[in-house]
C-alpha cells in the first residue's frame, strides 16, 4: 500500500522515500517515526528548494486569497467541539487564508514559517500550557517575526498538564492579541504575571444561539452525555454510573425519557457498554456532527461530560449541567455566568444526585429562560472582544 502526501511516500506503513530527492530513503518502525525524522532533517536543512516544485506550487495555488494563516490547533479533528470552533473561526475570518499542518511540507512550514505565513492563529480549545509541539510551533513563528494571535484559547490546569505556563507567558507577552476562554484561564495567566489578555470566551460562541420553546408536553426530554476525557480523575468515573443509575430512576418512575450523546464516534461503544451495565437495556447513542446537532433541541435538559457536548445544547438555549471532569467545563459556564449549572463529581453523593436532578427537571421551564439570557449576555461580550479583535488584524496588514 503506497499512500502519496505530496512530498513523502508511504510504503508498507514504514518505508519513506522522497521524490525530490531520489534515492533518498528513511527505515523506520512507522510511518509516524519515519516523519519525525524526515521533519527533523528539513529543519537541519534551513531553506529548501522544495518551495520551486510543481507539488509546491500546486498547493500554494490553491490557497484562497488573503493572509496566509497557521492555524494551530485540531480543526480537522475526529471531536466535533474541535471542528465546530475551528470551523466558527474560519466563517467569521474570511479575510484570512486559513493553512494547518496535512503532511511533512506543511509541518516544515511550521518550522520554518518565514515567508510562508502572515499571520499564526492560536485557536480554540485548551491549547496554552498543553502539547510541547503547540509551544514549539509558536516559537517558531515568533523567531521567524511572523505575528502571532490567539482567541477563545483555554489555559490547561497545572495539576493535569504539567507547569509549563511560565514560559509560555514569555511567548504570549510577544502575541499582538492574546484572547481567552474564561475567567479560570484568566486566573492561570494573571498568577504568572500576564497582564495583556482578554477574556473573550469560547469561540463557538462566534456562531449564532438558536433559541426555542419547550417543544413538547409529557416526560422530560433528557439528552446525556457520558463521554470520556484524557485527564480524568477516578471521582469522575465513578461519577458517571451513579449518574446513569440516578437517570435510569427518574425514567423508570415516568417523570424522564433518556436520550444519549457523544461528540466522539470513538466513544459510542463504550458508552453503550456502560448503559447496558447501568441501565440494563440496549440504547442508542448519537454522535454529534453538523446534521445531527440540531436533535438537542428537542431537549428539555442536558446533562454534559464534555464540553462542547455542553455547549451545543446551550446555544440551543437548553438548560445544562456540565460535569467538571476538567477545569475547563468551569471556565466556559463562569464566561456565561452559569457556573450554578457545573456539577463537581467528587463532591456528588448519589443522594445529592438524585435530589439535583429532581430540582432541575421540576424547574426546567425556568431555567430555559434564565440560561438563554446568560447565553445571549456572552454571546455579546464575545461579539465586542472579536470586534478588538479584527480591528488588530487589520492593524497588522
Amino acid at each position: 500500500m503506497s499512500v502519496d502526501l505530496l512530498d513523502l511516500t508511504f510504503e508498507d506503513r514504514h518505508l519513506v522515500s522522497c521524490p525530490l530527492t531520489p534515492g533518498f530513503f528513511i527505515q523506520a518502525p512507522s510511518a509516524i517515526q519515519a516523519t519525525r525524522v524526515y521533519v527533523e532533517i528539513l529543519k537541519s536543512l534551513g531553506p529548501m528548494p522544495m518551495l520551486d516544485t510543481p507539488a509546491t506550487a500546486k498547493v500554494q495555488s490553491a490557497l484562497k486569497p488573503g493572509q496566509r494563516t497557521n492555524y494551530i490547533g485540531f480543526p480537522k479533528d475526529l471531536n466535533f467541539g474541535d471542528r465546530w470552533m475551528y470551523q466558527a473561526l474560519e466563517r467569521r475570518l474570511p479575510q484570512l487564508a486559513f493553512a494547518h499542518p496535512k503532511n511533512a511540507l506543511d509541518r516544515w512550514r511550521c518550522v520554518l514559517p518565514r515567508g510562508h505565513y502572515d499571520l499564526t492563529l492560536l485557536g480554540g480549545g485548551t491549547l496554552i500550557n498543553q502539547k510541547p509541539q503547540f509551544f514549539q510551533d509558536v516559537a517558531s513563528s515568533l523567531a521567524a517575526g511572523v505575528p502571532c494571535v490567539c482567541f477563545g484559547t483555554g489555559v490547561g490546569n497545572p495539576e493535569r498538564w504539567g507547569d509549563h505556563l511560565e514560559a509560555w507567558v514569555e511567548l504570549l507577552r510577544q502575541f499582538r492579541f492574546v484572547g481567552i476562554r474564561g475567567p479560570r484561564s484568566h486566573e492561570l495567566l494573571a498568577a504568572r504575571g500576564m497582564r495583556d489578555h482578554v477574556i473573550t470566551g469560547d469561540p463557538c460562541l462566534l456562531d449564532e444561539p438558536s433559541f426555542g420553546e419547550r417543544p413538547a408536553q409529557g416526560p422530560y426530554q433528557v439528552w446525556v452525555d457520558v463521554s470520556f476525557g484524557v485527564q480524568e480523575t477516578p471521582a469522575s468515573i465513578e461519577f458517571r454510573f451513579r449518574l446513569l443509575r440516578a437517570l435510569g430512576g427518574l425514567e423508570s418512575s415516568g417523570r424522564a425519557q433518556l436520550h444519549f450523546y457523544t461528540t466522539w464516534e470513538v466513544y459510542r461503544p463504550w458508552i453503550q457498554l456502560m448503559l447496558e451495565n447501568c441501565l440494563a437495556s440496549k440504547r442508542e447513542v448519537t454522535v454529534l456532527n453538523e446534521r445531527s446537532r440540531p436533535e438537542i433541541q428537542r431537549a428539555d435538559l442536558c446533562i454534559a461530560y464534555r464540553l462542547h457536548a455542553g455547549a451545543v445544547a446551550l446555544m440551543f438555549g437548553v438548560p445544562t449541567l456540565m460535569v467538571e471532569y476538567e477545569p475547563k467545563c468551569r471556565d466556559f459556564a463562569a464566561f456565561l455566568e452559569l457556573e450554578a449549572f457545573v456539577i463537581e463529581p467528587s463532591r456528588a453523593g448519589a443522594e445529592q444526585i438524585e435530589g439535583m436532578l429532581s430540582e432541575r427537571l421540576e424547574a426546567t421551564v425556568k431555567a430555559r429562560d434564565e440560561v438563554q439570557q446568560a447565553v445571549g449576555a456572552g454571546k455579546l461580550r464575545t461579539e465586542q472582544a472579536f470586534g478588538h479583535f479584527v480591528q488588530r488584524l487589520k492593524d497588522l496588514r
